[in-house]
């Protein structure tokens, strides 16, 4: 999936090639580019500037986290992407526990990895 920073199949090498021809040309230089038009918290465009320090003030005010609708995508995307996401982890811990972890604590194994689970939140 794209917006998950992969390009896995044809229809994410379209995607990229589209934001690509977008993104990779000489307007990027202009102070009025942005790399989304859509309005948001934070304006996503190339520092003015060429110092060092106005790249590294300028990344150190990154969101922590995109909104999906920087990137074109309904703001479901996000849900969906962490759902997907949180289940793939909770799949991977109770693949890694051993097959006889309920023995001798009165805990079967789905209760362990619920337990876990709670704990992480």
């Amino acid at each position: 999936v794209q917006y998950g920073g992969r390009v896995q199949d044809a229809l994410d090498g379209e995607l990229f090639d589209t934001y690509a021809a977008l993104w990779f040309c000489d307007d990027v230089n202009k102070s009025s580019f942005t790399f989304s038009t859509v309005q948001s918290e934070f304006s996503y465009r190339i520092p003015d500037g060429g110092e060092v320090a106005n790249y590294r003030n300028y990344i150190s005010r990154l969101p922590t986290v995109d909104s999906p609708l920087i990137f074109g995508l309904h703001t479901n995307a996000d849900l969906t992407y962490r759902q997907l996401d949180a289940g793939e982890m909770l799949m991977s811990l109770q693949e890694t526990l051993p097959k006889d972890a309920g023995v001798g604590t009165g805990k079967s194994v789905d209760e362990i990895v619920k337990e876990t689970a709670q704990g992480l939140l």
